[in-house]
């Protein structure tokens, strides 16, 4: 890495620093280069490294902060403030006293991700303030992002984050919505962000609706995204359109007492600031990426680019991503075999298949585990097939509940919180599904920092189920494989689901939700019928969509656990689908873009070892035909196994063909996707 760097003290001439210095993951070295001397007054601006995004920043009275593109202002003089318990306000009457910038080009190491390496080029600029706190903005070449950093040495609590977009000119936004059945805003901001899109709006309507992160707007002719990135001992943070052309962020308070209702924790009564904090620590990242294409949302890295680092003392070595059989969509039954439930016989039976099929993982859901106040205890057969797992070199995942892991914390203590990780993992299970989050203040963020770090302590991998969008926890702890925070398929088991239309949400999901982090959406249904033939089938549920589609959902969709939602017994008599399903990476060497359009269609090309995966999606309005650029290929001659939409799919959406095909020199592929369609593809060089 190149890292330069300078500093402007007021208007004192810039002072150089000679020296090296290594990240505590990825071996950055600073080598500062001579800079002419330069004098900072109240204003300053910031451009990426290519010039084409400039943020002007204001520090005379209020900070704020301008954001134009390629000469396009996308966003007017936004107000940056943060309001503290003891009354002070930063941002806002500020003693100015000096900055710092960097430019920075460097790559991150990312094994468990969608390429293998992510280049982190910046340019960045740091405000220092003499009320003991600094602002860091950062230009990237596809975005720009801001943090507070505090240099107190005293604890504080903020009251208040004053988080603004003010655009030039009318927008519309795109977003999922809280549910909005409730009349305060804390308790819209408890969910579980399985919510569908609502497109091109121009307001939130809903009372106290709040919409979430990551959302895209579109203003002057651009694409902006705003998200958000390292979110420790902080809330997460939410959107409330303002009157005029005016977005503003929302953070939960923190939660003063909850009460235990099932498998939820919820709260009942909040303190009046968001967060208490340390004296010393960094605040979130407040992320805004602009573009000219829709489809740029699906290549956009900066979420994770500006996550924690891993430290360098985290060992990897353990961590195995991978597909697992799961039979909770399918109640916990078998065609033909055993009896439904949690038993033994059922579960050698998913050893076997995973065997057969090269398989690691197995998940036994939600009774495979009783959970009481301070302690837990095992289904009676759970034991039993974890050996029987272990011979076969199978891990086993179990389920469990947020909520259990907070009560813990609460009233037993740390001591008794690690001890429930140091047993699951002497007892030989390889994974945890932790599920009902569904909170999103300062107490359940901090929760799943303190659940990461314990099971990477004891090699433990994660999976978090109704849990907060992802905020780059898993760069971090590798060790998270996946998270839920999507509406995915385990709706379809409901008479809930018959309206809601998955197969426009799958072409919009990825470019939002997607670009947070891996998403366990339990793709893999072996029953497919269109939208207007759905029919309810809670023990065998029925996808919506093509076969192909859920094919091509594993290659679209990221997840470092790939959970396949169907019977075993139904796989057996789909052998074909089933071996191409088992067969496909969860994570990645490179991924590539091809021609992708929000709510309308996506494709995606992506690499693991030698061979690379195609996926694409339709939506349900029309066939579609679609040509990709395969130019990314070396040279020399490439065939693929495709699974394609069968000539009656529109009607019978089970129909597919499989063919095997050779790609041509011109690296063209024409395809064609029925109504709700998909296509999937391995590329091999002969």
């Amino acid at each position: 890495m190149m890292k330069r760097k300078f500093g402007m003290l007021g208007l004192l001439f810039l002072s150089l620093t000679f020296g090296a210095c290594q990240d505590s993951n990825e071996n950055e070295i600073i080598e500062p280069e001579p800079q002419p001397p330069v004098a900072m007054g109240k204003d300053t601006t910031l451009e990426s490294p290519d010039g084409g995004l400039k943020v002007e920043i204001s520090t005379e009275g209020n900070i704020t902060y301008t954001v134009s593109h390629n000469g396009v202002t996308v966003v007017n003089a936004s107000p940056v403030s943060m309001t503290l318990d003891d009354g002070q306000t930063w941002g806002k009457g500020s003693t100015f006293i000096g900055s710092t910038k960097e430019s920075v080009n460097t790559t991150i190491d990312s094994p468990f991700y969608i390429r293998k390496s992510v280049n982190d080029i910046y340019n960045e600029l740091t405000l220092h303030f003499s009320e003991e706190f600094r602002i860091v903005f950062r230009a990237y070449n596809e975005g720009m992002a801001y943090h507070f950093e505090s240099e107190r040495k005293k604890n504080f609590k903020v009251l208040s984050e004053e988080v603004d977009f003010s655009f030039p000119s009318s927008f519309t936004m795109t977003a999922a919505l809280s549910p909005g059945a409730t009349d305060t805003w804390q308790k819209n901001a408890n969910n579980s962000y399985e919510n569908f899109y609502q497109y091109d709006i121009k307001e939130i309507s809903g009372g106290c609706q709040l919409a979430m992160l990551p959302l895209m707007v579109k203003c002057e002719g651009k694409i902006l995204c705003i998200a958000e990135a390292n979110v420790k001992n902080y809330p997460s943070m939410f959107i409330r359109k303002m009157p005029g052309n005016h977005l503003a962020g929302y953070q939960q308070e923190r939660v003063r007492s909850a009460y235990r209702d099932g498998s939820y924790k919820w709260p009942s009564e909040w303190y009046k600031y968001i967060a208490s904090c340390e004296g010393s620590m960094t605040f979130p990242w407040r992320i805004l990426m602009v573009m000219d294409k829709e489809s740029q949302l699906l290549d956009n890295d900066m979420i994770y680019k500006l996550a924690p680092a891993r430290s360098k003392l985290f060992d990897t070595s353990w961590i195995k991503p991978g597909m697992s059989t799961w039979d909770w969509m399918t109640a916990y039954s078998l065609d033909g075999v055993g009896t439904p439930g949690i038993h033994l016989e059922n579960y050698i039976y998913h050893i076997n298949f995973a065997k057969e099929m090269g398989i690691p993982y197995i998940t036994i859901d939600a009774g495979s585990i009783n959970m009481w106040e301070n302690d837990f205890s095992y289904d009676s057969c759970l034991k039993d097939v974890i050996e029987q797992a272990r011979k076969s070199n199978i891990g086993v995942w179990v389920w469990m509940e947020a909520a259990f892991f907070s009560d813990v914390l609460e009233k037993a203590g740390n001591s008794t919180f690690e001890y429930i990780f140091r047993r699951l993992s002497n007892d030989g299970i390889k994974g945890i599904k932790i599920d009902f989050f569904e909170r999103s203040d300062q107490e359940y963020i901090d929760l799943q920092w303190k659940i990461a770090e314990m099971a990477a302590k004891y090699k433990l991998l994660l999976n978090l189920h109704s849990s907060p969008v992802p905020h780059g926890l898993h760069r971090a702890y590798p060790n998270i494989l996946a998270y839920e925070a999507v509406k995915g398929q385990e709706h379809l088991k409901y008479e809930g689901g018959r309206n809601g239309d998955w197969i426009t949400y799958d072409v919009t999901f990825p470019f939002l939700r997607g670009m947070a982090g891996p998403t366990d959406y339990t793709a893999g249904l072996m029953r497919n019928a269109s939208h207007s033939k759905w029919t309810v089938n809670h023990d065998r549920p029925i996808s919506k969509g093509t076969r192909c589609r859920q094919i091509a959902d594993y290659i679209i969709f990221f997840s470092g656990l790939g959970t396949l939602a169907d019977n075993i017994t139904t796989y057996e008599k789909e052998k074909e689908c089933a071996r191409f399903l088992a067969s496909i990476p969860t994570v990645w060497d490179e991924t590539k873009v091809l021609t992708s359009k929000l709510g309308e269609y996506i494709s995606i090309a992506r690499q693991n070892g030698k061979d690379w995966f195609v996926g694409a999606l339709n939506n349900r309005t029309d066939s579609r035909s679609l040509t990709l650029d395969l130019s990314f290929l070396d040279s020399g001659t490439y065939e693929a196994e495709i699974f394609k939409d069968g000539d009656n799919a529109n009607t019978d959406a089970t129909s597919y063909k499989r063919e095997l095909i050779t790609i041509s020199d011109s690296r063209q592929l024409s395809i064609e996707m029925k109504n709700g369609g998909g296509f999937a593809a391995r590329i091999y060089k002969k």
